[in-house]
C-alpha cells in the first residue's frame, strides 16, 4: 500500500488573514502560563445538581484580554485601514466584554 502523505502550501493570502487576526491583538502582553483542569466525572442528584464554579472552568483557558475597548478598535482600524476595508464605528459586546462576539472562520481550499 502506498504511503499517504500530506502537502501544505503556504498560501499568500492564508498568511495575510491570520497576521491580520494576530494584529487585533497587538499590544497584548505575552503570558506563557495558561491554566487546565482535569474533568473528572460527577455524578449528579437532587442535591448537588448545579455545576460549581470550578466546574464551569474546567480545562484549557488562555490568558483573559488586557487590552482595553479603545486598543482594540485602533488596531481593528489599522487592519481595516491595510485592507481598504471601511472603518468600524465601534466594537459590539455580547455581554462577555468587547471580544465576546470575536468570530474568526478559515476555509481551506
Amino acid at each position: 500500500m502506498a504511503e499517504m502523505k500530506f502537502k501544505f502550501t503556504i498560501q499568500p493570502y492564508q498568511t495575510e488573514a491570520v497576521d491580520s487576526v494576530v494584529g487585533v491583538f497587538a499590544g497584548q502582553p505575552f503570558n506563557d502560563h495558561f491554566t487546565y483542569r482535569r474533568d473528572v466525572e460527577i455524578k449528579r442528584d437532587v442535591t448537588n445538581w448545579m455545576p460549581s464554579d470550578e466546574e464551569l472552568y474546567m480545562g484549557f483557558a488562555n490568558a483573559k484580554v488586557q487590552l482595553d475597548y479603545g486598543q482594540l478598535l485602533d488596531n481593528i482600524h489599522r487592519i481595516q485601514a491595510r485592507n481598504n476595508i471601511k472603518l468600524s464605528d465601534s466594537l459590539k459586546s455580547g455581554g462577555l466584554g468587547v471580544c465576546s462576539h470575536g468570530n474568526i472562520k478559515f476555509e481551506a481550499y
